[in-house]
């Protein structure tokens, strides 16, 4: 369900809902204070529910440029047990002759995995040791 086709649905229930709630088809007073409270929980969550679909959306328009292109992953250095107090540039190729990034083409990505292939062979990388991704244009 698109967030357009949700806001037209939410417009035409509103008024409705207030009406039960306030016109007295409930019966008893707690019962209007029950009903105004479900409404009110149901609207929000069908707001952040329309919030996550315009990110998912983004989201998925995102991955979908990407694949393809050539791209460099810089590994979070803690990920690679070369956490230090001394500044290291986000672009750092390698600290002290490891290797901190592998280059390649996006083959995939989704909610947990970024995949490239590099010399014929596909890498998964999880999502938790990437520090940056540099796509090439």
């Amino acid at each position: 369900m698109s967030p357009a086709s949700i806001r037209k649905l939410l417009a035409c229930l509103i008024p409705w809902i207030f009406a039960f709630a306030q016109n007295g088809l409930i019966v008893k007073e707690g019962m209007k204070i029950l009903a105004s409270i479900c409404f009110a929980a149901i609207l929000m969550a069908v707001l952040s529910m329309s919030d996550l679909l315009k990110s998912s959306q983004a989201a998925e328009q995102t991955r979908r440029y990407a694949v393809g292109k050539n791209c460099t992953v810089q590994f979070r250095r803690d990920a690679l047990g070369a956490a230090a107090s001394l500044p290291i540039s986000p672009n750092t190729g390698s600290i002290n002759g490891a290797e901190t990034a592998v280059s390649g083409t996006i083959k995939q990505v989704d909610g947990e995995w970024f995949v490239i292939e590099r010399n014929s062979r596909e890498l998964w990388i999880h999502k938790t040791v990437i520090l940056m991704v540099e796509v090439q244009p």
